[in-house]
Formats: structure tokens, sequence, C-alpha cells
């Protein structure tokens, strides 16, 4: 065996081990992907709790249904009554700030996001659930409720992620009167 057939076997086993390689760190990219994502299930469920539908009962829950904690989460609240526009329609969009508010969609009572859980982390697994009583004393308007959870990430979640700002997702409802 020359010298020049034993440096082609060593090339083409560096090409099989590199080929290896980068199956494997793909595939283990892949997994870390899957394994280390947040991943939440968001759930909003109305009640009302009079026969005149002016006092509204929501429960509010957030299940973490990852593998991993989430850490320092910002649960927020929107509930904007609003009437129906010109065509009929309202968009699932909810407005977390007044300026958002879309013109074509007319907000009748605003109320600022009211933050309803600071806690320091959500194992897999738990739920956590928030129960609040809203007051509408018009009556024909449109009741639309957002719950948003934000999550500032960290080095590794901006990396599995691929986010740089903060993750959030976001979940809307309507209550007719």
């Amino acid at each position: 065996m020359t010298i020049q057939a034993l440096k082609e076997i060593i090339d083409l086993l560096l090409g099989i081990v590199t080929l290896l390689a980068f199956v494997f760190g793909s595939g283990a990219a892949l997994f870390l992907y899957f394994q280390l994502a947040p991943v939440l299930n968001l759930r909003i469920m109305p009640e009302w709790v009079n026969e005149a539908k002016q006092y509204l009962k929501v429960k509010f829950e957030v299940e973490n249904k990852s593998r991993v904690r989430v850490h320092s989460p910002k649960i927020r609240v929107q509930v904007v009554e609003q009437r129906l526009a010109q065509g009929g329609a309202l968009s699932q969009w909810v407005p977390f700030s007044q300026e958002a508010a879309r013109a074509n969609e007319p907000v009748v009572a605003w109320r600022e996001p009211e933050l309803i859980s600071t806690t320091k982390r959500v194992f897999p697994g738990e739920t956590i659930a928030v129960e609040r009583l809203y007051h509408f004393p018009q009556d024909s308007a449109i009741v639309h409720i957002g719950l948003q959870v934000r999550i500032k990430l960290g080095f590794y979640g901006r990396i599995v992620t691929r986010k740089n700002d903060d993750w959030s997702q976001t979940t809307t409802c309507f209550v007719v009167k």
C-alpha cells in the first residue's frame, strides 16, 4: 500500500466522520430546540354572573406544556368594550396600549392592561389560574378579552428560540352581551 493510497483512505474516513458529525449535530440541535422551547397553553373562560349581563366573571389559565421551567413570566390581561364597525367585523387582535387601538374598531371603554401574575417561575405541567370580576353597564357592546404572556429570554433561550427580544404569546376571546 502506497502513501498516496493511505492518504486517500484517511481523507475518505475524515469525510465520513465529518458527515456523521454534521448529521448528529443537526439532530441534536432539533432535539434541543423542541425540548427547550417554551410551550404555553393559554385559556380564557368567561361567564356572565347575572341575568342583566352586567357582571362578567373571567377565569384565566396559563399552563406550562413544555419540558422546561418558564422564568419570570409577565401575565397581562386586557379587557375592552367595543362596538361593531361599519363592516360588522372585529379582528382577533386586542390592543394592549391605547395608541395601538385601531381606528376602525372603536373602543367604548378603555382599561389599562392588568398584570395578573408575577411569579418567579412556572414548572412543567403547572397551571396558574386567576379569576376576575368585571362590570359592564353598557347594553350593546362586545367585550374583547386578551391574555398575554411575556418572557424575558436568557442566553440559551435566545439561542433556542432564535429571538433577541422578549418571547410572547397571546390569545383572545369575544363575549357578546
